[in-house]
């Protein structure tokens, strides 16, 4: 009868003799196993000393052993066939190439959305302003971005119920436009568009929808 520590000990084999060197898959179990039961059944120590010297000379085996290991148990080690190895690394590469490409599709169609929703209740201006700060990569003073909306009030009267401060903000945390501080805005702080702005631009482009809008 095997000792109960038996799966502890070659755990701790594996572990401690890592990834070492490679060797024939076919004589590794007949090695390993007929070592164990030689540590088992005589002195442990003694033997177990024995055991790791010889191991040394099977780096190979114990590696690519090490790799194919499917359950650890007290009837002792199932292994992956080679085959079957082979088999699941390339099912699981090919799940791996699957996640991804959902997480590719799941992130445009998330972005298609969003960008729909900011287009439903932007306002031409903020569009205009939006346009302006793609056309200037170093961005615009915020004390010059505010004619963008006088000019709105001037046609839209309503609009000064919306204070410049949200009317600003509802493009940052939208995402399209970095703001810098408040206490910055009436003097030299700048607006600049985001990545995700010009994402946003290039959907209206290639949805055909236009930047002309009310407000």
């Amino acid at each position: 009868m095997k000792a109960s520590w038996y799966p502890g000990l070659l755990a701790f084999i594996l572990v401690v003799f890592g990834k070492l060197y490679h060797q024939q898959i076919l004589e590794i179990s007949k090695i390993l196993d007929t070592y164990l039961k030689l540590i088992l059944s005589s002195w442990p120590a003694v033997i177990l000393i024995i055991f790791l010297l010889i191991l040394l000379g099977h780096k190979e085996a114990v590696d690519l052993f090490i790799r194919r290991i499917k359950s650890i148990g007290s009837s002792g080690v199932e292994t992956f066939p080679i085959e079957e190895q082979r088999n699941s690394e390339a099912s699981t590469e090919s799940l791996r190439t699957s996640i991804a490409q959902l997480q590719g599709a799941l992130l445009q169609q998330g972005k298609k959305t969003l960008f729909e929703r900011i287009y439903s209740n932007i306002f031409g201006s903020q569009l205009s302003l939006l346009s302006l700060l793609n056309a200037t990569p170093a961005g615009m003073r915020i004390v010059n971005a505010t004619q963008f909306y006088m000019n709105a009030a001037v046609q839209y009267p309503t609009i000064r119920n919306y204070p410049f401060a949200d009317y600003l903000n509802y493009l940052k945390n939208a995402g399209l436009v970095a703001l810098p501080p408040v206490e910055e805005w009436q003097t030299t702080g700048m607006a600049t568009i985001t990545p995700l702005g010009r994402e946003f631009l290039t959907y209206i482009m290639s949805e055909g929808l236009p930047l002309t809008k009310p407000l």
